[in-house]
């Protein structure tokens, strides 16, 4: 299956109110919490958990989500059960981007969750995210010769 779902937080009216991240220690956290649920099988409490921290409107954030939550089931016919899920890598790009990518976890598949952060001054917000069932793109970015 070489289907991409792809999401785009920063395709929206950027909002100056979203709450911000002080530093990548809260970024890891707050990630993590949020794979937790999605690596439990609660997509929606795991995007949720997201949500103020994106630059879109809370609107157009719920919409996203909810093309994820109508799309997801799919996944499972396809891959089985939700069984967990793992860090896979960090990505720095100078001292204003990062990205931390996640691997949500089934019985004969994995998803990638690939979030990227920016920090404009001195506070991280979640910019974008996507997601995405081909393995290339985590082989070339964070595999490893043994």
């Amino acid at each position: 299956m070489k289907k991409l779902v792809f999401i785009m937080l920063a395709c929206g009216q950027v909002i100056l109110y979203a709450q911000t991240l002080k530093n990548i220690s809260d970024i890891k956290k707050l990630t993590q919490i949020s794979m937790q649920y999605i690596g439990d099988d609660k997509l929606k409490k795991g995007l949720e958990i997201l949500s103020p921290y994106s630059v879109v409107s809370p609107s157009k954030f719920e919409i996203l989500k909810q093309q994820l939550i109508t799309e997801f089931p799919k996944f499972r016919i396809h891959f089985g059960a939700v069984v967990g899920s793992e860090l896979v890598g960090k990505i720095y790009v100078g001292d204003s981007m990062f990205r931390i990518t996640y691997i949500q976890k089934f019985e004969k598949h994995i998803l990638s969750w690939s979030f990227d952060y920016y920090k404009p001054k001195d506070a991280w917000v979640l910019n974008s995210f996507e997601t995405a069932d081909s393995m290339d793109v985590l082989f070339d970015a964070y595999g490893e010769n043994r």
